[in-house]
C-alpha cells in the first residue's frame, strides 16, 4: 500500500511541475485526468462502505489432525465489484495465549458472495479462539480503503485424537478390587458361591467358621461380587505452567482410558478437578465428547489439594484411576492408580509415568 501512495505522489507531482514549468494543454489535460481517476476511486470507497458483509463460520468440535477447515464467507451487494480485499485472522490457544496470524488477499465481484477456506490450526488439544483482527476494502489502485467495523470472533474445540485411535487399557483387573468397599462391612453386597480349602493369602474374614469345626480344616467361603462396580476417572492439571505439549499429552491419556472403559461397558464417573468438582456421568462417546467440550470452556479455578479430595471420595467407589502432571503423595488404598505425566524413572505398581514419546506404548501395558 506504501508503494501505491509513492505512485500517486510520483504521478501528482510529475502533473503539477509539468503544469509550472511547461504551461500548455497537455499539463491542463493531464491534472484533469488525475484528478477523475482520483475521484473516481475515492466514490468507489464510499460506495461500498455499508455494502459488505462478512462471516466467520467455524466447527465447535474438531479432533486433533482430522479435517480442519472453516470459512469466511464476505457477501458483496454494492454495484462495484471488490478488486482488492485484504483480511487479518489470528488464532490464539486459550491454554497458554500462544498466537499465530495469517493474511489473506482476495477480490469480491459486485452483488456477489465468496466464500474462503481458511486452515485451522489442530496441531494440538484445548480451546482456540479466531479471531478477524481487521477487513480492509482497497481501491483498484490501493490508493483508498474503508475498514469494516463489526469483526468476528469464534471459538472452536480441538479433542483428543484418541476418539479415533486403537489405543486399548486392559481393564480386566477391576474386579479383584471390589473387596476395597467391603472392607467397612463385612461381607456387605456379596454372596456364597463356593466353598474351598483354606491356602495360604485368603481372607481370614471369609473361614466359614461352623464348617471349618465338622471338616477339621480351614474352609473358605468364595464370595460372588453382587455390588456393581462403580469407577471415578479423576483428571487434574496441578501444575500452573503446564506446557501445550504436556497438557496435550494428558488429555490423550484421559481419552484412551474412558474409551477403554466404554468399549467394555462400563459406566464411569469423571471429575477434571480444576474446572469443576462435579462429578459427571459417562455412558458412551458422545456424552463423554459433549462433558469435555463443556468443560475444556471453562475456566479454570483454585487449585483444590488431591489428597484431600482422594481422601473425601475414594470409599464411594471400587476404582479410582487418577491423570495427574505432577508428583502425588503415596495413597496406600489399593484401589487407587495414577497416571502421571513425567520421565519414566520411579514407577510402580500405583503410579504409571508416560512422556508425550512413549504414551502409547505405556498406557497400551496399562493394567488396573
Amino acid at each position: 500500500m506504501k508503494r501505491s501512495s509513492g505512485i500517486l505522489a510520483v504521478w501528482l507531482g510529475f502533473g503539477v511541475l509539468n503544469y509550472l514549468f511547461l504551461p500548455n494543454y497537455f499539463a491542463v489535460f493531464f491534472l484533469i485526468i488525475s484528478f477523475c481517476i482520483i475521484s473516481y476511486l475515492a466514490l468507489t470507497i464510499l460506495l461500498v462502505r455499508n455494502k459488505v458483509t462478512i462471516q466467520l463460520r467455524v466447527p465447535q468440535k474438531l479432533v486433533k489432525n482430522g479435517p480442519n477447515e472453516g470459512y469466511i464467507y464476505v457477501k458483496n451487494n454494492a454495484p462495484i465489484s471488490l478488486g482488492h480485499v485484504v483480511c487479518w485472522i489470528e488464532w490464539t490457544n486459550k491454554l497458554n495465549n500462544q498466537k499465530k496470524k495469517e493474511k489473506l488477499i482476495f477480490s469480491v465481484s459486485r452483488y456477489s458472495e465468496e466464500k474462503l477456506p481458511i486452515e485451522l490450526p489442530t496441531r494440538y488439544c484445548g480451546t482456540m479462539q479466531v479471531e478477524i483482527k481487521q477487513f480492509r476494502i482497497y481501491d483498484a489502485f490501493a490508493l483508498f480503503y474503508t475498514e469494516l467495523k463489526k469483526l468476528m470472533c469464534e471459538t472452536y474445540n480441538i479433542l483428543p485424537a484418541g476418539f479415533l485411535s486403537n489405543v486399548h487399557i486392559n481393564a480386566q483387573g477391576l474386579t479383584s478390587s471390589l473387596n476395597v468397599l467391603n472392607d467397612k462391612s463385612a461381607n456387605d453386597g456379596v454372596e456364597i458361591a463356593d466353598f474351598k480349602l483354606y491356602e495360604y493369602g485368603d481372607n481370614i474374614k471369609n473361614i466359614h467358621w461352623k464348617l471349618s469345626s465338622k471338616m477339621d480344616e480351614l474352609i473358605i467361603k468364595q464370595m460372588e461380587q453382587n455390588m456393581q462396580e462403580k469407577i471415578l476417572v479423576f483428571f487434574s492439571l496441578q501444575e500452573a505452567q503446564s506446557s501445550i505439549e504436556q497438557y496435550d499429552s494428558m488429555l490423550e491419556a484421559l481419552s484412551a482410558v474412558i474409551q477403554s472403559f466404554l468399549k467394555q461397558e462400563k459406566t464411569i464417573e469423571f471429575v477434571w478437578l480444576e474446572k469443576d468438582e462435579q462429578c459427571y456421568s459417562i455412558h458412551t462417546e458422545t456424552e463423554f465428547l459433549a462433558c469435555l467440550t463443556d468443560l475444556m470452556n471453562k475456566e479454570s479455578s483454585t487449585i483444590i489439594n488431591t489428597q484431600t479430595f482422594m481422601q473425601q471420595y475414594y470409599s464411594f467407589y471400587t476404582h479410582i484411576i487418577c491423570i495427574v502432571d505432577a508428583e502425588v503423595p503415596v495413597f496406600p488404598m489399593e484401589n487407587i492408580r495414577f497416571i502421571q505425566y513425567g520421565e519414566t524413572s520411579g514407577a510402580s505398581l500405583n503410579n504409571v509415568l508416560f512422556t508425550r514419546d512413549n504414551m502409547h506404548r505405556q498406557l497400551g501395558e496399562l493394567y488396573l
